[in-house]
């Protein structure tokens, strides 16, 4: 009820704002009696939205930047010589690398 009547009740905070920015830092419309100060209200906010937007399209630009160049790299073709091989530290049977934890022996049967 007090909100919707403008009265004050024992739930009601009391804030003074004097100048626009204040209105705009705490995002609360301008008084319908001040119209001058809403008009500079709404023209912040736009600036503000504006802003945040552009920030906002800025940080995607960075990260799909990011992006392409991870995927560029994942890519890329890498050669090896002809001759190369894999020595691991602990070959299992078949040549493959042996998936045992380090410290591990191999049980004897």
């Amino acid at each position: 009820m007090g909100k919707k009547y403008n009265l004050v009740t024992p739930f009601t905070s009391l804030i003074v704002l004097e100048r626009v920015e204040q209105y705009v830092e705490h995002g609360i419309q301008p008084p319908a009696s001040l119209p001058e100060l809403r008009k500079q209200y709404a023209r912040l906010k736009d600036e503000q939205s504006a802003s945040a937007r552009k920030e906002e399209k800025n940080r995607l630009d960075h990260i799909l930047a990011l992006w392409d160049k991870r995927v560029e790299w994942w890519n890329q073709k890498f050669k090896y010589p002809a001759n190369f091989k894999y020595h691991g530290r602990d070959e299992g049977e078949g040549g493959g690398i042996s998936h045992r934890p380090v410290g591990v022996s191999r049980l004897q049967g």
